[in-house]
């Protein structure tokens, strides 16, 4: 049964192709960014038009297999645990860098980025601590941890 909320979809969109409903979009989009006065009858069928192109869209990316996503590689053949296991490692990854970042940011401010990136002084290199933090859970805690010696910044 459908949910009464919405309204009957009128599938004035009927190609299959996917770059046709991006143009409707962009159309749409430019339509209602321009400044214009319009009547109660332009401005419904702009929306009902809006609606009909956003639900082909959703309705033909849904599932599909977008670059970068976990879907591609099993979609190819990949073991569906080795594709999600792989993209999830990077979603993890890619968070551990946001901690270190913002939490050396925060603490040493325009010092972070030096802080965090190797440099060699007299003839000793210091640690990639982005690396350390970046690797693993616990490089992310020992960088973190290291972080604990210097001052807190005022609020």
């Amino acid at each position: 049964m459908a949910d009464p909320k919405f309204r009957e979809i009128k599938r004035r969109y009927t190609s299959t192709d996917l770059s046709t409903y991006i143009e409707a979009c962009n159309r749409i989009g430019h339509e209602i960014a321009t400044i214009k006065t319009r009547s109660y009858r332009e401005r419904n069928e702009l929306a009902e038009d809006a609606v009909d192109a956003l639900y082909e869209v959703g309705r033909r990316l849904q599932g599909a297999a977008v670059p970068g996503s976990p879907e591609l590689p099993a979609s190819r053949g990949d073991p569906v645990s080795s594709a999600f296991g792989l993209w999830y490692d990077g979603i993890k990854r890619r968070e551990r860098q946001r901690v270190v970042r913002r939490a050396a940011n925060w603490v040493l401010r325009d010092k972070a980025d030096a802080w965090l990136r190797p440099r060699t002084i007299r003839d000793q290199e210091s640690p990639d601590r982005l690396v350390l933090a970046v690797e693993s859970d616990e490089g992310l805690a020992a960088v973190l941890k290291e972080l604990d010696a210097f001052p807190k910044p005022a609020r």
